[in-house]
């Protein structure tokens, strides 16, 4: 139609139901593709159910013509081929038998005894059949037959429960016990496959190949397997052990010749008798069958091969520590271990998984029940191969900084590393443990092989965040080695022979080591708090402190010897007002101050103590009363000492005081007639008191301290002997010890360096028993290196202890004196020998010293320092003194001054004097030869000469001085020569102390 120009032919057509709706064309793509998917799901359910139905009707038809041929071989062989024994297998109705029993034979009893029946016709026909060269150049029709009927015999045997006599299904009766069918098996598959193995030798090599095939289809279908449980059976039944052993070992042996490796290999590993010693099976197959092994560890399936297998020994709990120990005995002197580094280690590793949580961060099982049990007896196991370990790691690690490693060994040696972590992280405390790792550290030069490594590889500044694993796992077992070696090492031999680690290489380690825990302080923001809470994993704990461990006894060893730098032990670190409020706040700087104090120069460390000690003093008045406060001297003890009993005294009016001695104590003395002393104390009085009692307390003929060789005290073992309140006099000495460290009071008393370990809350270990004993330390050391019989030097598990005169018999264990010493507990009787001399005998006394010490110093404050620095805090430097800071601090009084000509004089002749004489001097102004920590401007009271009476020019008078206010009084001498005579005729008398 065409428009006529009438527009009102046009109706518009209106839709009362609104606008309809528009859909867009994202919609409608989405629609479109939701279809789609929808018939591809339903054709593919389609497709599948097809599949899975003509599944199902092909087993249904394979199983309905398997009974079919099952029960046309029953009626032609009988039930179970009865009637075989009269058939020749190069009939017709032989290999048809064979034929027919290939194709139906199914994992029961009654089919597994058919097989045996099948085998031995196989087996006496086999020249005649198997054999025949005619049969055999027809493209080998009969030896395939033959290597199927090899494979089904493989896959009937792998499965135990038949030999169980448990039916697992398609039962057809119950002829034919277990123990029948082991004898039928052993009688007639064993001797069949036996001759199978000797096919390619009696048709020539033209079998070779397909042998080798069929060999390979077994090993992949569970030949191991079956091996394992045949070596099994074979204790059960003794009179065929020889001939099972035999064939197993032609047919394992065989497949090793043809590279057959699987992890099924490991199962032979389950079996204990095979391979204990004289085992013709470990003779014959130690060597390939670790090589086998080693190769199916190296392959991609190797690494689940210990998983896989405990899989199937689910049921067993002891299967693993078998398999370890098996595995230990079978790499006993491998000749080849270096070509298969990585894998032996990571194969090893895998085993002792099941007994260690290898997962980081995981704390170890508890000591308690089955888990503990199993072990100790893997840790045991391990120990008993040192040479192994030793033959290891040397072949592994290198043997300077900057030997080239090759992969392989790079890979062996992670490897080795991360197993001795684990070890290590679960059991470090197990002393079987500790015995092997310190052998290693002699024996192969471990530690140092290790270092070189850690050196050369595991560079902390150009490491990648994929190898901080890898150093983690290195610093637990370097740190870990190093300290058992510090521990047990005589110190002259390590030292001054330079026989082990070149001391060179030790200020490298302690770099090496400082550096990895500042980096790991800085990248964490660790505070006191992490060490204590769940911030942290227990494996970083772990990580934090062995590695802190290790440098604070790198730290002590060179506070002997001084043969690192103590540079090398500082981090850039200034003692300012921010440090030290980070350290109030129990910030990073805490935490370094509690647990890395030697990254500060010792100083520094003096100054943070000091100020700890203030701040603590502030806090003390800030808790007495308003009026207190405001005028320290309100609250001072004043106690009334007679100098007859100074000792009694002191203990009577000061012990009760406690916390209380961090007030003001003044000190009023009666002389000998009991008559009050004239003078006020205003701190010298009580420094005089101080310096008596502890002259007096600790001399030996007192009995509470006894003197080491180098007169250094310790407390006497038999201090019950003097009195039965030995141990509140201990805690009373730790008191007057504590207030002078309080008091910034200089006392000169030498500790042995075990007991200022011990003051530091430290244990001692066997190098620390040289600073006791040194005789008894060198003989110790000359038993660990006997060669001979321990047993003929007739030492027992105890010791003889003199208690004034009286011999006390003591036990090192329950029995010990009638436990004699052998060559495997010798080292054993060493660390108890040390740890009772140091830690037992007088762990009362030390306790109770401890405990009053702590009463004025905390003890987080004294573990600021280690022993030769605790030493000098509380007596001072032995390294001489600055003479000028001496002249700059000295105070003049009497007519003196700086400029008058005697005290130049005195200065002049002074400076002459030798470092022993300058020494004589100080002691003698201040009763202690050393100078103050931090100068003698932080002296208290301040040194000062006075004139001395006598006019000028009168040398009759010797130099006098009053110790208790550090004031020497010079007498005005008129020449340089007569002060010099007069001075050193007074240090060096022991002459002119009196309290002015």
């Amino acid at each position: 139609m065409f428009f006529d120009g009438d527009h009102r032919t046009r109706r518009r057509k209106v839709k009362l139901g609104g606008r309809s709706k528009v859909q867009d064309r994202q919609q409608t793509l989405q629609e479109a593709r939701r279809q789609r998917e929808e018939r591809q799901r339903r054709r593919k359910e389609e497709e599948a159910s097809r599949t899975i139905g003509a599944s199902v009707r092909g087993r249904h038809v394979a199983r309905e013509e398997k009974r079919r041929v099952r029960e046309e071989w029953v009626e032609r062989n009988g039930v179970l081929g009865e009637t075989l024994a009269e058939c020749s297998a190069g009939g017709e109705a032989g290999l048809l038998a064979v034929r027919q029993l290939v194709f139906f034979a199914d994992h029961t009893r009654q089919d597994a005894l058919r097989l045996c029946s099948v085998c031995d016709m196989a087996r006496r026909s086999f020249k005649e059949v198997w054999l025949d060269e005619a049969r055999c150049e027809r493209a080998g029709r009969l030896p395939s037959l033959c290597h199927l009927l090899v494979a089904r015999s493989v896959s009937l045997l792998k499965r135990s429960d038949w030999l169980e006599g448990q039916e697992p299904g398609n039962a057809c009766g119950s002829e034919g016990g277990g123990g029948d069918l082991v004898i039928k098996a052993i009688e007639s598959v064993l001797p069949f496959l036996e001759l199978y193995l000797d096919l390619d030798r009696r048709c020539g090599a033209a079998v070779d190949a397909a042998v080798a095939r069929t060999l390979a289809f077994v090993v992949q279908s569970g030949l191991y397997q079956c091996v394992a449980k045949l070596l099994e059976l074979a204790e059960a039944v003794p009179e065929h052990r020889g001939q099972i052993e035999q064939t197993l070992i032609k047919l394992v042996k065989r497949c090793l010749e043809e590279e057959l490796v699987h992890s099924d290999l490991l199962d032979l590993l389950t079996v204990t008798w095979v391979f204990e010693e004289g085992s013709k099976f470990m003779a014959t197959l130690r060597e390939p069958l670790w090589e086998g092994l080693m190769g199916a560890a190296a392959t991609p399936q190797g690494a689940g091969m210990v998983g896989r297998l405990l899989e199937r020994h689910k049921g067993d709990g002891d299967v693993h520590v078998t398999l370890l120990n098996n595995f230990l005995r079978l790499s006993r002197s491998q000749r080849n271990q270096s070509r298969y580094l990585a894998p032996f280690v990571g194969l090893l590793d895998s085993l002792l998984a099941p007994s260690l949580d290898a997962r980081p961060g995981a704390e170890p099982r508890g000591d308690a029940g089955r888990a503990s049990e199993e072990l100790s007896l893997i840790v045991t196991m391990l120990t008993e191969n040192v040479e192994m370990w030793n033959g290891l790691s040397k072949s592994i690690l290198p043997g300077t900084a900057s030997e080239e490693m090759s992969q392989e060994k790079l890979d062996g040696t992670l490897a080795l590393v991360s197993l001795f972590s684990k070890l290590i992280t679960h059991c470090g405390d197990a002393q079987a443990l500790v015995v092997m790792l310190t052998s290693l550290a002699f024996k192969v030069q471990f530690l140092e092989k290790l270092w070189f490594f850690v050196r050369s590889q595991l560079d902390l500044a150009s490491i990648s965040e994929g190898d901080q694993d890898d150093i983690s796992k290195s610093i637990v077992v370097l740190c870990t080695v190093h300290v058992l070696r510090l521990q047990i090492i005589n110190d002259k031999e390590y030292y001054q022979q330079n026989s082990l680690m070149d001391v060179s290489e030790l200020n490298d380690v302690v770099v090496y080591i400082k550096t990895y825990i500042s980096n790991l302080i800085e990248s964490r923001q660790l505070s006191v708090d992490d060490m204590e809470g769940s911030h942290l994993s227990w494996y970083e704990k772990m990580l934090f402190h062995k590695a802190v461990d290790h440098l604070d006894k790198l730290h002590e060893q060179n506070g002997r010897y001084h043969l690192v730098e103590d540079a090398s032990f500082h981090l850039k670190i200034t003692a300012d007002e921010a440090f030290l409020k980070d350290a109030e706040n129990g910030g990073k700087a805490r935490l370094i101050c509690v647990y890395c104090p030697y990254f500060i120069p010792f100083h520094d460390r003096v100054k943070i103590f000091r100020h700890f000690l203030e701040k603590d003093r502030a806090d003390y008045y800030s808790n007495l009363p308003p009026e207190v406060r405001m005028n320290p001297f309100l609250s001072a003890k004043t106690v009334v000492i007679r100098r007859k009993y100074i000792l009694e005294d002191g203990y009577s009016k000061l012990d009760h005081l406690g916390q209380a001695l961090k007030c003001i104590v003044r000190i009023q003395f009666i002389n000998e007639l009991g008559e009050d002393e004239a003078g006020v104390d205003g701190g010298g009085l009580f420094k005089d008191f101080l310096e008596n009692l502890i002259t007096t307390a600790f001399d030996t003929q007192y009995g509470f301290f006894k003197a080491n060789p180098e007169n250094k005290l310790y407390p006497n073992p038999s201090s019950s002997s003097v009195t039965t309140e030995h141990l509140n006099f201990f805690r009373f000495f730790g008191r007057m010890i504590g207030k002078a460290i309080y008091e910034g009071i200089l006392v000169d008393v030498p500790f042995a360096e075990f007991f200022l370990r011990k003051i530091r809350g430290k244990k001692n270990g066997f190098d620390d028993l040289q600073t006791l004993d040194k005789e008894l330390h060198n003989n110790l050391c000359f038993l660990r290196g006997y060669e001979g019989k321990i047993e003929d030097l007739g030492l027992y598990f105890a010791v003889e202890q003199d208690n004034f005169g009286r011999v006390v018999v003591e036990d090192l264990i329950p029995k010990g004196k009638d436990t004699l010493v052998s060559n495997a507990s010798v080292i054993k009787y060493i660390h108890l020998m040390a740890n009772f001399k140091l830690n037992i005998q007088m762990k009362q006394q030390s306790m109770a010293f401890m405990q009053g010490l702590q009463d004025l110093v905390n003890q987080e404050w004294i573990s600021l320092f280690n022993d030769s620095e605790l030493q000098e805090l509380i007596s001072g430097s032995e390294k001489g003194f600055d003479l000028e800071d001496m002249r700059k601090s000295m105070h003049y009084s009497g007519g003196y001054n700086e400029a008058h000509p005697v005290i130049k004089t005195f200065w002049s002749v002074v400076s002459g004097f030798t470092i022993e004489e300058q020494q004589k001097l100080l002691k003698f102004i201040t009763a202690c030869s050393r100078p103050p920590l931090l100068g003698f401007s932080f002296l208290e009271p301040q040194l000062c000469i006075q004139k001395g009476g006598g006019n000028e020019g009168d040398c009759s008078r010797l130099p006098t001085a009053a110790t208790c206010m550090n004031l020497l009084k010079l007498p005005p001498y008129a020449t340089k020569e007569e002060m010099d005579e007069k001075i050193r005729y007074a240090i060096n008398s022991g002459s002119g102390f009196d309290l002015s």
